[in-house]
């Protein structure tokens, strides 16, 4: 029997005093008992712009696994997207944790009917509602809904995160020893990267990488420069799967004296994106790597992951002896791997900096608001921006993209992160008529096309960029395309869905509407595969009947495109 509202308050009310249980052993498996319990992903994996803030459960490779409620609580919220977790419920528990069910393939029957009043209310498919503790009272493993692949997902799985309710902090269920797993497989360390560390005169520090070892236990002693860091490229393996996995906790000594130490047991969201100061982010954009280096870049605000940082990361060898550099990484389980390495000091040539004096090339500092202009571009740099003072450049390419209407212009390089976002303002040639059609574009290393927005300001565009790389000015005047995966007047009688297929070329899609018969029909919008779907009620819409279906798309430059065609069912 569902508790009572008045015991819901109590609970609620123990909750505000701080009354907190042991995690072990409150909480159930999302998944039903006969399932076995792996993962995909573990907590604190690092991606470019976020730590992975939760567990991906394996649930068999399709949708519809059912899940459950893993303790007692209450459904707190409810969203439904096209990105991000696609549908998804928050639930809080009376000991102060909320559980998070991600990318799920359908809710509950009444959670499902509770979200679709609000979404044909409301008209849109998108919703974030959050819900008092009287609207859908759990008790543990009640049914939630099925496992999917919604969202930003390329593969059904559950994505399952435990938070701190008044913070929202995403909490480490592993190294909590929440859920019991096999594993007895150690991490391994693959790749150790020496990179030098020289200050300079302008107050821009020159780091480069000097050596990259792929060999644990080096027999040979490493000469390394007076100053310099490491990254580390380490992960992990479990029993019963062949994912890899992010390191738990990492610890380097010299000489038998601890000076980095790293353990990632719970993060701030909005400290989320430090990540990209973490890693080794030039790695991250050369081959996708992931690896954590020692040096705490001055404008890295990280809190919660170093446990140990000595001389912001650098290491100094004052003498010339040799000394000994230990690296020990871990899991969850408390499975180890060790790699150490014979150093001494010695002159290690610099790549040359020829660029410090070129005449396109300035100091931006992460501490200060920057502005750089050329002819043609100017870009203002926040303080706050940077994770650490760079010198900046910026030139045009020798060729652009077909169908730009501005000069290529390479912004510095992608390999330096930028933690906020930056204004860059290109100059474009372009007929009146067409400048509310603008856009910037970032053009990929593979020659793809970006697109970014912005708008039309003075003698070109203005836009809001997250990252340096390559950027130009282009024009979007072309609509949308609508491709029905039905014939029109076909019969779909013994169909559950329809579906419709959108697709923009440069700008992407902003709006959508879908009528059936006059009434705004609720059609789910599966962004990452361009789809539009309309699954069958035969409450909003009358059965054996031929029915017309209205579509109107449009893009993020306001080209819109519409269909009108018939089916029966």
């Amino acid at each position: 029997m569902k508790k009572s509202f008045l015991t819901i308050l109590t609970l609620l009310m123990l909750v505000q005093l701080g009354a907190q249980e042991n995690l072990k052993g409150y909480y159930r498996s999302p998944l039903a008992d006969d399932m076995p319990i792996t993962f995909a992903s573990n907590f604190g994996e690092l991606r470019a712009n976020r730590f992975h803030a939760g567990l991906d459960f394996r649930v068999g490779g399709v949708p519809g696994a059912k899940l459950y409620a893993v303790a007692d609580g209450y459904v707190a919220r409810i969203s439904v997207s096209p990105e991000g977790f696609g549908r998804a419920v928050y639930i809080n528990h009376p000991n102060g944790t909320t559980s998070v069910y991600g990318h799920l393939h359908n809710f509950s029957p009444k959670i499902k009917a509770y979200i679709e009043d609000l979404q044909y209310k409301r008209q849109r498919y998108a919703i974030d509602e959050k819900l008092p503790p009287t609207v859908f009272p759990l008790n543990k493993g009640d049914f939630i809904g099925n496992a999917g692949n919604s969202g930003s997902s390329f593969g059904a799985h559950l994505h399952f995160e435990l938070r701190k309710t008044d913070t929202q902090m995403p909490l480490n269920v592993l190294s909590a020893g929440i859920y019991k797993f096999s594993d007895n497989i150690p991490p391994a360390i693959k790749e150790v990267i020496f990179y030098r560390y020289d200050e300079h005169e302008n107050e821009v520090p020159i780091v480069e990488p000097f050596l990259i070892s792929t060999i644990a236990g080096l027999q040979q002693t490493v000469n390394v420069p007076e100053r310099f860091f490491i990254a580390i490229d380490a992960s992990d393996r479990q029993n019963n799967t062949t994912n890899k996995f992010g390191i738990y906790r990492i610890e380097i000594k010299l000489d038998d004296k601890v000076i980095f130490a790293y353990r990632i047991d719970e993060f701030l969201f909005e400290e989320s994106r430090y990540v990209n100061s973490l890693m080794a982010y030039d790695r991250l954009q050369a081959n996708s790597q992931s690896l954590i280096k020692t040096y705490l870049e001055p404008g890295n605000k990280l809190s919660s992951v170093y446990e140990k940082v000595e001389d912001k990361g650098i290491i100094t060898l004052t003498d010339d002896d040799v000394h000994q550099l230990s690296i020990t990484v871990w899991d969850e389980t408390g499975n180890r791997a060790d790699c150490t390495f014979d150093i001494q000091r010695h002159s290690i040539p610099s790549t040359p900096q020829a660029y410090l004096n070129e005449q396109k090339t300035v100091p931006m500092y992460y501490n200060r608001n920057n502005r750089y202009e050329q002819s043609g571009m100017n870009i203002s740099i926040p303080a706050g921006s940077l994770y650490r003072s760079i010198m900046f450049t910026a030139d045009t390419a020798m060729y652009a993209p077909a169908y730009a209407y501005s000069p290529l212009w390479k912004i510095h390089n992608d390999e330096v992160p930028l933690h906020s976002t930056v204004t860059l303002h290109i100059q474009a040639d372009i007929p009146e008529q067409y400048r509310d059609k603008a856009l910037v574009v970032n053009v990929t290393k593979t020659g793809g096309i970006k697109a970014v927005g912005g708008s039309w300001n003075n003698d070109g565009i203005t836009a809001k960029i997250t990252s340096f790389g390559d950027y130009c000015v282009m024009v979007d005047t072309i609509p949308p395309t609508i491709t029905p995966k039905f014939k029109k007047g076909a019969n779909l009688k013994n169909s559950a869905s329809l579906s419709v297929k959108i697709y923009d070329n440069l700008s992407g899609i902003n709006t959508y509407k879908a009528f059936i018969d006059g009434q705004w029909a609720l059609m789910e919008y599966d962004a990452k595969n361009n789809v539009l779907i309309y699954t069958f009620d035969q409450k909003r819409i009358k059965k054996n009947t031929t029915h017309t279906l209205l579509l109107n798309v449009t893009d993020n430059r306001m080209n819109t495109a519409g269909l009108k065609t018939t089916f029966f069912w």
